[in-house]
């Protein structure tokens, strides 16, 4: 396979992945606002919050919220508050729902960033054109890639420890609430090789800058 070919095939793949990633971001979006929705719905309504028989799911009129995200799960009406619905507690659980609905919509908001500017560089090079490039060319190695991901990589690091956080608060506010590792300990794996991927392209830079002034 020739590399214009391979140009060819992976400005498909790029173009693929930043129209999932535009997509994932536009849902996280919308379900971050279906939660204040609900929410203020719910004020202005003054309906009664109702938890369900597992104490994990709260409905509200026609809409819920679960307790449970990101590996934490707090049951909003059991253990120490004896199936009393606790106000703070539903608070800060509508809280850690918006914060990490949000911090997925950032993430795959960079990706798509960078899957354009992958996808910018590969077409240039399946036209012919030098396959690295500067900064105005959208090659990969450039201060913008390495800005997206650091912020991957914090978002992704800084999502388990909201998570974390509201539920000791939670906890500390007499709920019952579980800390699972396993989802915590992926993303926040992933979101040091994010890191660890951006410390690579910013050596890129520098070697590219160096290419550049041989040439």
């Amino acid at each position: 396979m020739t590399q214009k070919a391979a140009s060819t095939i992976w400005v498909r793949v790029d173009s693929a992945a930043a129209a999932i990633a535009r997509i994932a971001e536009v849902v996280m979006w919308l379900g971050a606002a279906a939660v204040v929705g609900t929410m203020l719905w719910a004020l202005a309504a003054q309906v009664e919050p109702v938890v369900d028989a597992d104490a994990n799911l709260l409905r509200v009129g026609p809409a819920s919220l679960s307790g449970s995200f990101l590996g934490v799960t707090v049951w909003l009406g059991h253990g120490a508050l004896r199936g009393a619905v606790s106000p703070p507690v539903i608070a800060l659980v509508t809280v850690a729902q918006l914060a990490i609905a949000a911090g997925w919509a950032m993430v795959f908001h960079e990706v798509a960033g960078l899957c354009g500017r992958l996808q910018a560089w590969e077409r240039r090079a399946a036209a012919g054109g030098r396959a690295l490039v500067d900064e105005g060319s959208a090659g990969p190695f450039v201060a913008s890639a390495v800005r997206g991901l650091r912020r991957i990589g914090a978002l992704l690091i800084a999502m388990p420890v909201v998570a974390w956080a509201v539920g000791l608060v939670c906890m500390a506010m007499r709920a019952s609430v579980d800390f699972g590792l396993d989802g915590v300990a992926f993303v926040a794996m992933v979101g040091l090789i994010g890191l660890a991927i951006a410390h690579v392209f910013e050596y890129g830079m520098g070697l590219q800058r160096d290419v550049d002034g041989l040439l």
